[in-house]
C-alpha cells in the first residue's frame, strides 16, 4: 500500500488542534509541547497563525490556549451542507412524533458512527446524552436503531417500521 503524502505543516496544526480540542481548560505553549513532542518555538508559531484565523484563542492574563469558536462556525457549515440532513429530516420528525422518543441520525465514518443531527423529545422517559458531532465507534454504538446505510428503499423502510410502531402505539 502507498503512503499517502502530507504536509508536515498542517499535520503539526492538526495535532495541536486536535489536542486543544480535547482539553477541556485550555493548554499553555509548555504543554502542547510536551503533549505533541513539537518544540516550543514551533508550537508558538503555529499558534499564532490559528489565533489569527480565530481557530484558537489565547487568554491574554493566564497565556493559555483554547479551541476557539471559529471551529464551531466551520462544524455548522459542514452540517449544514449535508444533504441527508435536510432529506431526513421530515422523517425523522415524523419517527419523533410516532415513538414519543429522540430521534438520532447518524453517519458512518470508517470504523465509526458520528452524530449529525438529532429530534429531541423532551418528554422522554430515558434521556441519553448526545451531542451532534459526537464520534463513537460502531461497535459501539447502543439504542434501538435502523441501520439504513444508503440501501434502496431506505425510506421505504423507515416508513413501515414507523407505521409498525405507531400502529403499536395506538392499540395500548
Amino acid at each position: 500500500m502507498a503512503e499517502q503524502s502530507t504536509v508536515q505543516s498542517l499535520d503539526r496544526a492538526f495535532d495541536l488542534l486536535e489536542t486543544l480540542c480535547r482539553s477541556r481548560n485550555g493548554m499553555s505553549i509548555g504543554g502542547l509541547s510536551a503533549e505533541t513532542g513539537l518544540h516550543k518555538s514551533t508550537v508558538h508559531r503555529l499558534l499564532a497563525s490559528m489565533c489569527a484565523r480565530g481557530y484558537v484563542q489565547r487568554d491574554a492574563e493566564t497565556s493559555v490556549y483554547r479551541a476557539g469558536m471559529r471551529l464551531c462556525e466551520m462544524s455548522s457549515y459542514i452540517v449544514d451542507n449535508l444533504d441527508i440532513v435536510e432529506r431526513a429530516r421530515a422523517s425523522l420528525e415524523r419517527l419523533e412524533q410516532c415513538t414519543d422518543e429522540t430521534v438520532h441520525l447518524v453517519m458512518r465514518d470508517d470504523k465509526d458512527i458520528v452524530y449529525i443531527h438529532k429530534v429531541d423529545n423532551g418528554s422522554s422517559a430515558i434521556r441519553m446524552f448526545s451531542r451532534i458531532g459526537m464520534r463513537l465507534p460502531y461497535g459501539r454504538w447502543k439504542g434501538n436503531s435502523c441501520h439504513m446505510g444508503h440501501r434502496r428503499g431506505a425510506r421505504r423502510v423507515a416508513a413501515q417500521r414507523c407505521a409498525r410502531v405507531d400502529r403499536a402505539h395506538h392499540r395500548r
